[in-house]
Formats: structure tokens, C-alpha cells, sequence
């Protein structure tokens, strides 16, 4: 069975430390080849769409501009990831997966908290509402609510 997204972000998005990194996607990756369920696709799908992400940003890219790990890595990473989803996913879903990760790369709100991050621009961005809010995290949110809603 495979991790909750949660787990598996915070394993391979948000680890304390390249090796950290390197020991949660090799298991990560290894789990989800082994596992045929389609959650498995799901799973892969997000969070190779998380690694193209302003989430990477947060985290992964500080690890890399400090020497420990390479980009290339990341990279690498993702793209076992998105084979993993392509190989459960029809050709719609695997299609669907490549116009995400373009609007993602693109968003114009990406940029823009991009450049509040390296302190070219005072705005800051959040999400409060109760759902979506992967489209906002992976935009660059710096604050995310979950307000209940009725």
C-alpha cells in the first residue's frame, strides 16, 4: 500500500537533508514500482508535479545551492515518478499531467511569488479556503488556511 501524500511529501518535498532526500525517494520509488494499485499513479502524479513546483523552491533548491545535492538529482527523481504514473495512466491522464506541470511552470502567480521570494517584489500570496490548495502550494503560497467551509 502505498503513503499518504502527505507522508510522501513531506519525504521527498520537504526532507531535512540531501541524504535524507536520496534515502526517501530511492524507498519511495522502489514501493511504488513494486505496488500496481492506481493510487499509485495518483501518488506519483503529484508529486512529480510537487518537484516541478515553487514547492521545490522552499526546500530542495537550498539544498542544492548549498552543495549537497544536485538539481539533476530532482530531475531525475521526477521523471521516475512520472514514469511510474504514465505506466498506470491512460494516454488522457498522461497528457494531463504534462499541461499541469506547463501551467505550473508558467503561472504568472509562480513568478510573482518567485520574485517576492528573492526579494524583488513586497506581495506576498496565500490561500484561504478549504480546498485546492495543492493549486496554491504549488504556485507558491507563503500562507495556506483551511477554513472550514458549509
Amino acid at each position: 500500500m502505498s503513503p499518504s501524500l502527505f507522508d510522501a511529501r513531506k519525504a521527498i518535498v520537504f526532507p531535512k537533508t540531501a541524504m535524507d532526500f536520496r534515502t526517501n525517494a530511492a524507498g519511495l520509488l522502489k514501493e511504488l514500482r513494486d505496488d500496481v494499485s492506481s493510487e499509485t499513479a495518483v501518488l506519483a502524479r503529484e508529486l512529480c508535479l510537487d518537484l516541478g513546483s515553487q514547492m521545490r523552491r522552499w526546500n530542495l533548491d537550498g539544498l542544492i545551492r548549498g552543495g549537497d545535492l544536485d538539481a539533476a538529482d530532482v530531475e531525475a527523481v521526477a521523471a521516475q515518478l512520472a514514469g511510474i504514473a504514465e505506466r498506470h495512466d491512460s494516454r488522457e491522464e498522461t497528457l494531463s499531467l504534462a499541461r499541469e506541470e506547463d501551467k505550473v511552470g508558467n503561472s504568472q502567480t509562480g513568478k510573482i511569488c518567485a520574485a517576492a521570494d528573492e526579494g524583488r517584489l513586497a506581495t506576498y500570496w496565500g490561500h484561504d479556503y478549504c480546498t485546492g490548495m495543492d493549486f496554491s502550494l504549488r504556485r507558491g503560497a507563503r500562507f495556506v488556511t483551511s477554513n472550514p467551509a458549509r
